[in-house]
């Protein structure tokens, strides 16, 4: 992240770093979630594992492809650069 980039670029989920093990067994028990998947991927951008948020933002959208927060989340990590 750049120095301009705040701390906690997805803002509204700062607070759900703290709910991950509820969160990872949710995702256990409800494989098909798009809503777990995106809220992985902040999670995973969060702390600076792009793939993994990529790949979650992009399981999110093989799972509901018109899910457009993911679709938004994707793009803001795209604008982001390599």
């Amino acid at each position: 992240m750049s120095a301009t980039t705040p701390r906690c670029f997805w803002q509204w989920f700062c607070g759900v770093r703290r709910k991950r093990p509820p969160l990872k067994e949710g995702l256990r028990l409800e494989p098909r979630s798009a809503k777990l998947h995106n809220t992985f991927a902040i999670l995973y951008a969060e702390r600076g594992r792009f793939a993994g948020a990529r790949a979650h933002w992009q399981h999110a959208l093989e799972i509901e492809p018109r899910y457009e927060e993911a679709r938004r989340n994707l793009q803001r990590l795209d604008q982001m650069g390599p």
